[in-house]
C-alpha cells in the first residue's frame, strides 16, 4: 500500500489517481525557446486503452499538483505506479 496520501512535489511521476477505467496524471513537456527550453507540466485523464480525453498544461509543478489534487482528491483514488501488483509473471507489471 502506497504511503502517498496526494501529488506532492517529490513524487508527482510516480503517483496517479483512478476512478473505474480512467487515469489522471501529470506529465511534462517542454517547447523550444530562444533559452533552450520552456518547461510545462500537462494535466492528462487516460482511458483504459491509455487514449486521451483531457490534456491541460500548467506552467508550474506547484500548479499542476495543486490541479490535480483539487479535482481529484477525495473523490478519485490514488496509487502509486511503481508499487508491483501482486502475483507474478507478465500480468503483474504495474504498466499493465
Amino acid at each position: 500500500m502506497s504511503d502517498f496520501i496526494k501529488f506532492e512535489l517529490n513524487n508527482w511521476n510516480q503517483v496517479h489517481y483512478t476512478n473505474g477505467k480512467l487515469r489522471a496524471l501529470l506529465g511534462m513537456g517542454a517547447t523550444p525557446s530562444v533559452n533552450g527550453a520552456d518547461i510545462h507540466y500537462s494535466l492528462v485523464v487516460l482511458d483504459e486503452h491509455n487514449n486521451e480525453i483531457h490534456q491541460e498544461d500548467i506552467p508550474t509543478l506547484e500548479q499542476a499538483c495543486s490541479e490535480i489534487n483539487r479535482r481529484y482528491l477525495g473523490q478519485w483514488e490514488l496509487k502509486n505506479s511503481e508499487e508491483k501488483k501482486s502475483g507474478s509473471g507478465c500480468g503483474s507489471c504495474v504498466a499493465h
